[in-house]
């Protein structure tokens, strides 16, 4: 599906809406919006009751103890503590640097953030997951999925084509990444990961969608202000890919357009049967108008509304409604 739209701009309110087609307006604090979504959504909740286990591979979303407990069957709870701390002193001057240095002094104030990870010590019962492609490609590789008895539901969010960008086709570290390269790395983990489950006689008996949680705007910097550059694509634009049980065909492009807020009603669909191409409403070449809350990064307590009337894609047809959604 090629002119889908996302709700958001940014991970943190799209995950939700994905998972519940429950649209977030500021009416309320998100953490309890996102905490009840990933608790006891619907969805979720029929899930359940259709005898399925849930599992969620995320690392985005930090959960307190206590909050998350029976929603999902590989949750796990760690304690962690810094076990060098004039190291992670010297990390954090480094942060504060890129920002307040002298811009001579920028050069030598920049490191990869995720080496705070390394600082991490907890629990060590259970392996953390971790989103970056090449651990979880090396993961695949080096592991096989075990086949068990009983439906299975599993989330897997994976870092993808997001920035800091790392990785060439092949999964490994480089220093000229760029997006389009990420993209191909992406592609590459999916593919080693389907075909772990062909191996494991499971494709067939799957549904599978993989999908972006928003779309990336190639060009600058992240948002700054409400409309963009007409001429970019921007952060509305995801891509979307579908299969349906028991479907096996070369890969079909569809025009129609839809909208993440239609992902639940196609969910429930595809359990029941539908094929790839007949889980949404819509067709190609219908007309909608489709719901987009664009926010400047960090200040996600001021949302302003558009509606694509177009092309996924186009920003000259993503037009402002005038209404705003501000955190009280």
């Amino acid at each position: 599906y090629n002119n889908a739209m996302s709700g958001y701009a940014y991970t943190e309110h799209s995950l939700p809406l994905i998972l519940s087609g429950e649209w977030f307006e500021n009416k309320e604090p998100f953490i309890d919006y996102r905490n009840r979504i990933f608790k006891s959504s619907p969805f979720f909740n029929y899930l359940r009751e259709q005898g399925y286990t849930l599992s969620n591979y995320d690392d985005e979303y930090k959960f307190e103890k206590g909050v998350m407990d029976g929603a999902f069957n590989n949750i796990t709870y760690t304690k962690s503590s810094l076990w060098d701390r004039s190291l992670f002193n010297t990390r954090i001057i480094k942060m504060v640097g890129m920002k307040y240095a002298p811009y001579v002094l920028k050069p030598y104030c920049w490191f990869n953030v995720s080496m705070l990870k390394n600082q991490e010590m907890g629990s060590k019962d259970e392996e953390l997951f971790s989103w970056r492609n090449d651990d979880f490609y090396k993961d695949v590789q080096e592991d096989d999925i075990t086949y068990v008895d009983g439906k299975r539901f599993k989330l897997i969010h994976l870092m993808g084509a997001h920035v800091p960008f790392y990785f060439d086709k092949d999964v490994n570290v480089i220093d000229d990444a760029d997006y389009y390269t990420s993209i191909e790395s992406s592609m590459t983990v999916t593919m080693a990961y389907l075909n772990k489950l062909r191996e494991a006689g499971v494709y067939d008996n799957s549904v599978i969608i993989i999908l972006s949680d928003h779309g990336y705007n190639i060009e600058g910097e992240a948002v700054k202000v409400a409309q963009k550059n007409e001429n970019e694509t921007g952060r509305q634009h995801p891509i979307l890919f579908v299969k349906g049980l028991n479907e096996s065909h070369d890969l079909q492009v569809s025009g129609a357009p839809i909208s993440y807020e239609d992902l639940v009603e196609a969910y429930y669909k595809l359990m029941d049967g539908a094929a790839s191409d007949d889980c949404f409403a819509y067709k190609e070449g219908d007309q909608r108008e489709r719901r987009y809350l664009l926010y400047k990064y960090l200040g996600e307590d001021h949302m302003v509304e558009y509606v694509q009337t177009g092309y996924a894609g186009d920003e000259s047809t993503l037009v402002p409604t005038g209404r705003v959604f501000d955190a009280k």
